[in-house]
């Protein structure tokens, strides 16, 4: 037709392979934001104290600084594929375990951190991976949408759908929050088995040994990243930012909770943290005017300032909706 660009990119399908992995991120993630919910609950349950339950909080996380570095190594020497599936058949036997116990009522705090660091080391590996698959199965012209989708996938299921839907069960039995929560990591298998790796995949030089190789990677990495003076001071400001995030978020359980000062029940928690993605959702559709406007430093102090309108509520004893307030807040400026 005259005046139509004939190198536009018509919206087709990004094929099978990518609904698979699409389909296995949605589920898995939603499995993920059930769990990260629940394992502080169960630590409630055991009769954790509040140092406890922001243990669990804390070995939930605790793999990325620890095992992060590594597992972006192991991910570029192995079948992403192969990768993907194994790890969430692990996971899901975690929560399965996790789950037994409960019922058996033999479950201790020392068990549940031994899940959390597990679970962490796992979510390590696989978000790793998933950003790296996506090249494998798209092609160029398609990988802007198939990013989009992922992440927007991501951010509904872990964020919003994962923590209410959590609360639900979890107002029936607590069982019954973590064994849908394993059974969604068996269910993204399903769709990671479809997928097809359509390109190679680079494998580790036969001439140096992993370890040694891994090693050398590591330090020149961190040598890079100390030579960037912007990439330095953006690391250290958000390594910084996340201690204070951590905190909060660690101990928000406890204070939120029934017997908590807020008194609120498993499914009115959920609907708290749910508000926390909604303010992030809204603010990353108007992130890019906001940078125009105002400029990214200013954004970056946006953010400072939200995650200490997260954590001043607690901090001052405020009831809930102030909380709730301040947790939309919050995740606007995390979400910027």
């Amino acid at each position: 037709m005259k005046g139509e660009n004939p190198m536009r990119v018509l919206p087709v399908s990004l094929g099978r392979s990518f609904n698979g992995l699409w389909f296995g991120t949605g589920a898995a993630n939603l499995g993920d934001g059930m769990a990260l919910f629940v394992l502080p609950l169960l630590a409630l349950a055991v009769d954790a104290s509040a140092g406890g339950v922001a243990a669990v909080a804390a070995a939930l996380t605790l793999a990325w600084p620890v095992f992060g570095l590594h597992a972006g190594w192991i991910v570029d020497r192995v079948d992403r594929r192969a990768l993907l599936s194994t790890v969430n058949a692990v996971r899901g036997l975690i929560l399965g375990g996790v789950t037994a116990a409960y019922v058996a009522d033999v479950l201790s705090l020392p068990l549940i951190l031994v899940a959390a660091v597990l679970l962490g080391v796992a979510e390590t590996l696989v978000d790793t991976a998933l950003t790296s698959t996506i090249p494998l199965v798209v092609e160029p012209a398609g990988r802007s949408r198939a990013n989009a989708r992922i992440e927007a996938t991501i951010n509904v299921t872990n964020q919003l759908a994962g923590p209410p839907l959590a609360g639900l069960l979890a107002g029936a039995t607590l069982a019954l929050a973590t064994g849908a929560s394993a059974a969604l990591y068996v269910l993204a298998i399903g769709g990671l088995l479809v997928m097809r790796l359509h390109r190679p995949q680079p494998a580790a030089s036969p001439a140096t040994p992993p370890a040694g190789r891994g090693r050398s990677e590591l330090v020149a990495g961190f040598r890079f990243l100390w030579r960037q003076p912007v990439v330095r001071t953006l690391t250290l400001f958000t390594a910084a930012m996340n201690v204070v995030w951590a905190v909060a978020v660690s101990l928000l359980v406890v204070y939120a909770v029934e017997p908590g000062p807020l008194g609120l029940t498993a499914a009115q928690y959920g609907l708290l943290l749910t508000g926390m993605a909604v303010g992030g959702l809204i603010a990353s559709v108007l992130v890019e005017p906001l940078r125009r406007w105002v400029g990214t430093t200013r954004l970056m102090v946006a953010d400072a300032v939200g995650t200490v309108l997260f954590v001043a509520p607690v901090a001052f004893d405020a009831g809930v909706w102030v909380v709730a307030a301040g947790a939309v807040v919050a995740g606007a400026g995390s979400s910027i």
